[in-house]
């Protein structure tokens, strides 16, 4: 048996499986990179263009018009799992699922990062 591990044929076989091996977890990391990349880009256009949508609501239905359509995205019977908080500016709560305004960090992204 010892002398099956000093044979050429073995080492090479040994070689290809380590290139195999090494191959493999490289594709298995862009793909994992790549996708994680997507979801986080998806992630943000959703929130942009919410974002963009809510504005629209205010300029056009003012305030009152605003709340409502956050009261209605935010129902929990409707099954979205969106996050919403309107306040004034003391950040007394207006209208969302979100009872006050979370212990949250800024990042460098401009994004708000807080754990609920």
């Amino acid at each position: 048996m010892i002398e099956l591990f000093r044979t050429s044929t073995f080492r090479l076989a040994l070689f290809y499986f380590g290139l195999f091996a090494v191959s493999t977890l490289g594709v298995l990391g862009l793909i994992y990179y790549h996708t994680v990349v997507y979801a986080d880009q998806q992630s943000d256009e959703t929130i942009d263009a919410e974002i963009t949508g809510l504005s629209e609501q205010y300029k056009q239905r003012r305030l009152d018009g605003l709340i409502s359509v956050i009261n209605e995205r935010s129902d929990p019977g409707r099954g979205s799992s969106m996050l919403y908080l309107l306040t004034d500016n003391r950040q007394v709560a207006l209208a969302g699922n979100l009872s006050g305004w979370p212990d949250a960090t800024v990042g460098p992204d401009g994004w708000m990062h807080f754990t609920l």
